[in-house]
């Protein structure tokens, strides 16, 4: 397989998935006939099973959202969407967004879930955020090893070692000791150790966060080791958006 530095992956990650400038206005698609125009505000936190992202508003309430290029918006970053509400073939509602407005957060602006926010929940939503919420979302502050852009180099590599990595989007086939890294976002929890990771082009794999701390939804690099068939040791996660 052909070997590509980190460096112009990191760039690649960047160019394609970073956010427009200020208060960008991102079309995504045709509004269905006879349709009533919504307009909502919210976030997107992590997604449901049918892998459809999840739109939570301030008050809590959270839909299931079928938009062009999602990937573009990073997890807890507030946005307004416009669109209109459907149901799939099982009678679920879902969002369709069709327009987004928003404004780039300031670097190291915090992060809130709006799910967590108790004053705005039932004892019924509170109840279901405990029982049901994925375990990656509970994680201590983050904290980068770079102001410039979130980072975490548990495996103190350097630019001689990070030579030696190289590209994959999927772990079929790749031998354990193999130098690799890949660009995605962490799913959901696999195991106690172990998380799913949907790399840039769909495909899903294992990696064993090795310490590093990543935010569920947030588009990152990571580099590592596959320490064994199909899963891959983070040593670094480097993220710009």
């Amino acid at each position: 397989m052909k070997k590509h530095w980190i460096k112009m992956a990191v760039l690649c990650g960047a160019l394609l998935w970073a956010a427009p400038a200020l208060s960008s206005q991102v079309s995504v698609g045709a509004e269905a006939p006879n349709t009533a125009e919504v307009t909502l505000q919210g976030q997107f936190e992590g997604a449901y099973d049918n892998e459809y992202p999840r739109f939570v508003t301030p008050n809590g309430n959270a839909y299931p959202v079928k938009m062009n290029h999602a990937g573009r918006i990073a997890s807890y970053t507030p946005f307004e969407a416009t669109g209109y509400m459907t149901k799939d073939a099982k009678g679920q509602t879902i969002f369709v967004v069709k327009k987004v407005h928003y404004t780039d957060p300031a670097p190291n602006e915090p992060t809130k879930s709006y799910i967590d926010d108790g004053a705005n929940m039932t004892d019924e939503m509170r109840n279901r955020v405990i029982v049901d919420r994925d375990q990656g979302y509970f994680h201590e502050a983050l904290v980068s090893d770079s102001a410039n852009y979130y980072q975490q180099d548990v495996g103190r590599l350097t630019q001689v070692d990070l030579s030696q990595y190289h590209l994959i989007y999927s772990l079929d086939g790749v031998p354990v000791g193999s130098k690799v890294y890949t660009l995605g976002s962490l799913l959901t929890t696999a195991s106690k150790n172990l998380m799913n990771f949907r790399t840039a082009n769909g495909s899903v794999i294992l990696v064993n966060l090795n310490g590093c701390s990543l935010p569920m939804g947030q588009r990152a690099t990571v580099v590592g080791v596959v320490t064994a068939p199909g899963v891959l040791t983070l040593q670094l996660v480097s993220s710009v958006a």
